[in-house]
């Protein structure tokens, strides 16, 4: 069984017209949207893509081959593929629950939906390692990391003994004491003369006045 496009492709067709028949519309074979109950009649599968319609709307969309095979190319690389439009794992939003449940439903033995989560489809293998880890962690057992599928490679981790030390914080500078300036003792120097000049000024004065007094007592 091979994994090439020209092979899936026919395969998947080939898988629609052997679906159940909708019981409102025997003429077409029907698959369910995954995660919400919504039938969707399959009313032709082309080489050029498939046409489907909703009971949903009633009304017909035509899902080019393009849009299939982008989505097989997701599964091959990364292993699983989100049916949520907002998941960084979805290839194609648009339409992209429809488009998911026709590829579960017309492939069972290449893709299977998480037993967890629906909405996520894994290729067979993949499916079959993220349902073990599942089991053990119902169990309350770890898996083992080997086992646990990965849509990403792993960042290399530096060691931590190559870790650069913090540079250390430099000491803040001493607190110098405070000094007066030298403007400031000359001003109180001289306002200690101008004191003593004006006592002197008022001592001459009254000793000038006493002796006055006892020259004129005479």
């Amino acid at each position: 069984m091979g994994d090439d496009w020209v092979t899936v492709w026919v395969e998947l067709r080939d898988g629609l017209t052997r679906r159940p028949r909708c019981s409102d519309h025997p003429e077409y074979p029907f698959v369910e949207t995954l995660g919400r109950p919504v039938v969707n009649d399959i009313v032709s599968a082309e080489e050029s893509g498939i046409t489907v319609r909703s009971h949903g709307t009633g009304k017909d969309d035509f899902i080019g081959a393009e849009r299939f095979r982008k989505w097989w190319d997701h599964l091959l690389r990364v292993g699983s593929a989100s049916l949520r439009t907002t998941d960084p794992n979805n290839p194609d939003p648009w339409r992209s629950s429809v488009v998911g449940a026709i590829l579960a439903a017309a492939l069972p033995s290449r893709l299977q939906p998480d037993s967890a989560d629906p909405m996520t489809l894994w290729l067979f293998h993949r499916a079959r390692e993220s349902n073990r880890v599942t089991e053990l962690l119902r169990e309350g057992t770890q898996a083992p990391v080997e086992s646990v599928p990965r849509t990403r490679p792993r960042r290399p981790t530096r060691p931590v003994d190559t870790l650069p030390c913090p540079a250390p914080t430099p000491a803040p500078p001493p607190v110098q004491p405070h000094v007066p300036h030298a403007a400031g003792v000359r001003d109180g120097r001289l306002q200690t003369l101008k004191l003593v000049l004006e006592i002197g000024v008022v001592a001459v004065t009254l000793i000038g006045g006493i002796i006055a007094l006892v020259w004129r007592s005479r």
